[in-house]
């Protein structure tokens, strides 16, 4: 018996993850091979130091080494890629366990490209998923087009099923006064 596949996008956000706990309304776990898919910002040539800049400040995936020039030691879009790739995946470790403990079968897939829907859209075609499930923030009017829609623009685009869960608005904590 094959698996259905679902593919979740996921980002840095809790958020996004709050679908996980919905797919048990799909019936059997053992029927389902689930994909979490992060779709991280391409790497550019500005990401990486010039031999002009002298120190590697810039670069997130280093320490502050200042004693050590480009020319001695590049650094690689390939290296910054397989960085953010090991950091999405040992991040997702909890994630990952709970869902095969659950009994699906899990996979995490980092690509990089410069527009996140057109990625989803991709993927799900290419790799011919049967579902994609996503949390949504539910904004409206003004908001939604200044903020955007990731979950609306994936709405628009792809021609398979969509499991869209939308959860309650939090509530935001209550301040105490200054002085207190």
């Amino acid at each position: 018996m094959s698996r259905k596949h679902i593919l979740i996008p996921i980002d840095r956000s809790r958020f996004s993850q709050k679908i996980l706990p919905h797919l048990d309304l799909l019936g059997d776990p053992g029927s389902y091979k689930l994909t979490l898919l992060y779709v991280a910002r391409e790497v550019t040539s500005y990401d990486i130091p010039r031999k002009d800049e002298g120190t590697w400040d810039n670069i997130a995936a280093t320490s502050r080494i200042e004693s050590v020039t480009y020319e001695e030691q590049p650094v690689y879009a390939s290296q910054i890629e397989e960085s953010v790739r090991d950091r999405v995946e040992t991040g997702l470790v909890p994630v990952r366990k709970a869902l095969t403990d659950a009994g699906y079968e899990v996979d995490i897939v980092v690509r990089f490209e410069k527009n996140a829907v057109e990625e989803i859209v991709r993927f799900a075609e290419e790799e011919k998923v049967d579902l994609v499930a996503m949390a949504t923030r539910g904004r409206k009017g003004l908001r939604r087009r200044i903020v955007g829609g990731i979950f609306r623009q994936v709405l628009d685009q792809i021609h398979i099923p969509m499991l869209v869960f939308h959860p309650p608005q939090e509530q935001e904590p209550e301040s105490s006064p200054q002085g207190d």
